[in-house]
Order: structure tokens, then C-alpha cells, then sequence
């Protein structure tokens, strides 16, 4: 019976992984950031803006008038 070869990464492929994972951390984060600093700049933009809820419960959207569609008379 054969025993299965073991690929076993060497020292510098590890650290390449880790340099690499990092670098995609740093980027995520960055991300994070500069869609934050949008979101606060449409705010500040528009000091009534609601900040965005789930989908489908903007309050600000609705279909009929306040009081109900208008009779026709």
C-alpha cells in the first residue's frame, strides 16, 4: 500500500501566503474606509438624507399619497 506524497509548503511559500493574506486584509480595509467616507459624505451633502436601511423599507418611498389615492369624481 502506498502512503500519500504530503505537500508540505516550504518556509518561503508561507511567508509569501502571509504577506499576501495581509495585503488582502490592508485592501479590504481600505474599502471599508473609502465607502464609509462616501456614506458620510452623501450625509453631509445632505443633512436630511436617512442613512440607508435594508432593502424595501426606504420610508421616503411610497407609492400612494399620504391620504390615499384621490377619488375621481
Amino acid at each position: 500500500m502506498k502512503t500519500p506524497k504530503k505537500n508540505a509548503a516550504g518556509p518561503e511559500e508561507l511567508d509569501d501566503l502571509e504577506r499576501f493574506h495581509e495585503r488582502m486584509k490592508d485592501e479590504a480595509q481600505a474599502w471599508r474606509n473609502l465607502l464609509g467616507n462616501m456614506d458620510r459624505l452623501k450625509t453631509d451633502r445632505n443633512p436630511g438624507a436617512q442613512p440607508p436601511g435594508p432593502p424595501g423599507e426606504n420610508p421616503t418611498q411610497h407609492t400612494d399619497p399620504p391620504n390615499g389615492p384621490k377619488p375621481s369624481n
